[in-house]
């Protein structure tokens, strides 16, 4: 019997096939590196399933790509236990003293005091103010004390003076120091170098936070 020979016709059409195959084989082995992006992928064809763990990090995640309307429902707590690791009743408490009497001390005196609470490690800020009148020519200074102790930068100096056109002035002072947890007396001081140097209106406001200005922790 005849063996037939393929005409030159089956052999180009063998060869193209072999060729089309082997090409599709070696596409579907090795593809190009950055052959495929956004545009070759189906729609929802990348699910959560399909995302090796940690593959999505921050600096892979652009710019205001993830909005509220893209977080699921109960993703990010709306009443978050701790900030920093800080209970609510942790981050600022403040203690405040006030008297609206004009004439309420005279010389050397303690104008006003409070105590206030620090649950853990930070700092105390305290503001204070006082009117201050006298019938002579004085020199007269303010300054804040935490538990008997002046507290630093407090001390303010004025003089009044008689016969000026604004008899009554005012003494302004603030301080902050860092703090350990516990409770700390507050003191508002005023001292006169004559007891005719009358201490008026006075506030005394002390607030704790957690954060220093460099936001954080003493």
């Amino acid at each position: 019997m005849k063996s037939r020979i393929p005409s030159p016709a089956m052999l180009v059409a063998l060869i193209a096939l072999f060729i089309a195959l082997g090409g599709a084989g070696y596409a579907a082995l090795k593809v190009p590196k950055n052959s495929v992006g956004s545009k070759q992928l189906k729609k929802n064809s990348v699910t959560a399933k399909k995302i090796k763990k940690k593959a999505v990090t921050t600096p892979k995640v652009k710019n205001g790509a993830i909005t509220a309307a893209k977080l699921a429902p109960g993703a990010v707590p709306t009443d978050a236990k701790t900030l920093d690791g800080l209970a609510a009743n942790g981050l600022a408490r403040t203690a405040v003293a006030f008297s609206n009497s004009q004439t309420n001390k005279t010389g050397q005196a303690t104008l006003l005091s409070t105590t206030i609470t620090a649950p853990g490690p930070g700092y105390l800020i305290v503001n204070a103010s006082t009117d201050v009148r006298s019938t002579i020519d004085a020199f007269i200074s303010c300054s804040l004390q935490l538990d008997e102790a002046g507290m630093d930068g407090s001390g303010r100096f004025l003089a009044t003076k008689i016969g000026t056109a604004f008899p009554e002035i005012g003494c302004v002072t603030g301080s902050t120091m860092p703090v350990q947890a516990g409770q700390y007396k507050v003191d508002f001081e005023g001292q006169g170098a004559d007891a005719d140097v009358k201490w008026g209106r006075s506030s005394l406001q002390a607030t704790f936070v957690p954060f220093g200005p460099d936001g954080n922790r003493p």
